[in-house]
Parts: structure tokens; C-alpha cells; sequence
């Protein structure tokens, strides 16, 4: 069995981003995943959308005060069964391959390794053309 991979979400009051995140999470070609979402909002409207997905690999924990993006994240990561963790803001999104990829290099690497990341791609918010790229340069292969 393939490790499980957890998606921390942390979201306050923008639900109308947040199906482009969860799309993309659960649109990974690596299928042994678990997505956590961390709300802070006042309303109940993420709990609502929640509800149209019908799938038990969506995990909401509500937080009743806003602790911060740090605390939140933390929150997230505590609420997590995954052996791999991965952080993926509201308003963003994953290509289908990153998770099967980064898993991938990280089960090829030796016990040094202790952190696989990616280049990044930035579109413009309102036309989604792409502005910039970015790639570390002390890059692997994702």
C-alpha cells in the first residue's frame, strides 16, 4: 500500500476559492490521500460547500477563533494521519502529478532527505495567464 499523503487547507471566509484547491487535491493522480481543512471563518458557508462533495477523504476541524496562519497550519498538521504532509493555500492549487512526483523522490532518497518541494507557477488572479515562474536553483526533478 502507498503511503498516505495529507493536504493541510487552511481557509478564512473564501469558500468561493477554495473548490479550485480542493478540485486539484482531489484530482492527484496519487489516490492515498487525505485532505484536512482548516477554517477560521465566521459563517458556515465552507462547511456547506463541504457537504456537495460526498467524499470521506475531506476532513473539516472548524476552529472557533482565528489563531493565525501558523497556529492554524499546526492545527492542521495535528489533525493529520498522513506520513507525508503537504500545505496547500486556499487560493492555489496543485498540478495532477506534484503529489505522486514529490512521493516518489522522497521514497527514492536517502535518509538525509527530510523535505521534497517544487518550482511554483504565478498566474495573473483575474485572467489566470501565467506572469512568472519560479524554479530554486538547488532543484530535483518535481
Amino acid at each position: 500500500m502507498s503511503s498516505l499523503v495529507s493536504i493541510v487547507i487552511g481557509t478564512k471566509d473564501r469558500s468561493d476559492l477554495l473548490p479550485r484547491a480542493i478540485n486539484s487535491a482531489l484530482n492527484q493522480t496519487y489516490a492515498n490521500i487525505e485532505i484536512v481543512i482548516v477554517d477560521c471563518s465566521v459563517g458556515n458557508d465552507t462547511e456547506l460547500l463541504l457537504k456537495s462533495y460526498h467524499d470521506d477523504r475531506i476532513k473539516l476541524v472548524r476552529l472557533p477563533v482565528d489563531p493565525g496562519r501558523t497556529e492554524s497550519l499546526e492545527i492542521g498538521l495535528q489533525n493529520s494521519l498522513g506520513e507525508y504532509i503537504c500545505y496547500l493555500d486556499d487560493d492555489d492549487e496543485f498540478l495532477p502529478e506534484k503529489i505522486a512526483k514529490q512521493v516518489a523522490v522522497f521514497e527514492q532518497s536517502g535518509p538525509d532527505v527530510g523535505l521534497v518541494y517544487t518550482w511554483a507557477i504565478y498566474k495573473h488572479s483575474k485572467t489566470l495567464e501565467v506572469v512568472n515562474y519560479y524554479q530554486p536553483k538547488n532543484s530535483a526533478i518535481c
